[in-house]
């Protein structure tokens, strides 16, 4: 007996020190730290656009289930950033169902939807965490906006329309004010309760700014320097005409081939001095509706458009002069998001001591 507790022990030992950290939904919540995520990003697209870091376009596959207007779903992004020494895997599946609410058609998700991200170490090739996705992909994504912002919005920008009150608009909200400094921030969403009772907790959360609630998409619109479309809308939400010059817009609907998505209308592309998208090549892989139509009747060339990664970092392609219109078209994840984010994350986690180690065993070794 006494000849296997050693053995046992160093196992356990192992265990406790090297195997990667599993983060629930509930860890990460307790380590969310905005300004940190965005300068993770600003890393992740300043070397994706010198060619170091590496992104493998979105892939999604679907199949119809024995329901109407219902398929599953399944989702993966792969991407690796040597700046954090960091890649990640993030795969998620789930039931993707499409209905109509308050004269608007939209994408819901009934039932479990699953998602996993998993983190590697790119100097040794282990797997460093795995990160349930609630909390890590709606940031992502706000964090990817307000990377935007910075470069595209003007400087002096102070009232922000909102379009959308679920998760996509709260965390667009914070992610935002964290790199422009917004008084007002008028709030619009069809259904007239999921409005109101926002601004009311956003009002108690941040007292400082004015909070307004507005009755239609146009009134959210008119007057703001920073507009958000952050809805799971699959119709326009918002028309080019009510943006008034100067005004940075962006949109966060990114559908594909089955999800044809359009928050805005082609009005807004075509008035817009300056076209930034997440990617291009993703555009024209899922022919997303938001901008495909406004390049397939040349009023817009791909050449004339940027991806994100050209403009970090780089002030000669940001706003051309103070009456320009800008428009940062989110149009996809990428997996450089998710190692980005995911290496603070986990760096966060194990700095406080929150996860859980997995198995040593899980690790793969050499033969």
């Amino acid at each position: 007996m006494s000849s296997t507790s050693p053995a046992k022990s160093r196992t356990t030992e192992l265990s406790l020190k090297d195997g990667p950290l599993l983060l629930t939904n509930d860890d990460t919540k307790s380590i969310l730290d905005i300004p940190s995520y965005v300068d993770a990003l600003e890393i992740a697209y300043r070397q994706l656009g010198e060619g170091v870091a590496q992104n493998m376009p979105r892939q999604r596959l679907f199949v119809p289930l024995n329901e109407p207007d219902t398929h599953h779903w399944f989702n993966l992004h792969a991407g690796l950033v040597p700046g954090m020494k960091s890649g990640a895997l993030r795969v998620n599946s789930g039931k993707v169902k499409f209905v109509t609410q308050f004269g608007t058609r939209r994408m819901e998700f009934p039932g479990a939807l699953v998602g996993l991200v998993h983190v590697f170490d790119l100097a040794t090739g282990s797997l460093r965490g795995i990160i349930h996705d609630f909390y890590i992909n709606p940031i992502r994504v706000a964090c990817t906006s307000a990377l935007g912002a910075k470069y595209m919005a003007r400087s002096d920008c102070r009232v922000m329309g909102l379009l959308g009150t679920g998760w996509q608009a709260r965390w667009h909200l914070t992610a935002m004010t964290s790199v422009r400094k917004f008084q007002r921030i008028n709030i619009y969403s069809p259904n007239p309760e999921h409005r109101t009772r926002f601004v009311k907790q956003q009002q108690e959360r941040t007292p400082a700014v004015e909070f307004v609630a507005v009755d239609s998409g146009e009134k959210a619109v008119r007057d703001a320097d920073v507009v958000v479309a952050a809805t799971n809308a699959i119709e326009p939400v918002m028309k080019g005409e009510w943006v008034k010059p100067g005004a940075h817009v962006v949109s966060i609907s990114g559908g594909d081939r089955l999800d044809q998505r359009k928050e805005i209308d082609e009005e807004t592309v075509t008035r817009s001095s300056l076209v930034v998208v997440n990617s291009k090549v993703q555009v024209e892989l899922d022919e997303q509706h938001d901008i495909l139509p406004a390049i397939k009747s040349g009023q817009v060339s791909m050449d004339q458009i940027l991806e994100l990664s050209q403009i970090v970092g780089k002030a000669a392609s940001r706003r051309r002069a103070p009456q320009d219109i800008t428009f940062h078209f989110n149009n996809t994840g990428m997996g450089i998001q998710f190692a980005a984010i995911g290496a603070r994350m986990i760096d966060a986690a194990e700095a406080q001591g929150i996860g859980t180690r997995l198995p040593y065993t899980w690790r793969g070794r050499s033969v």
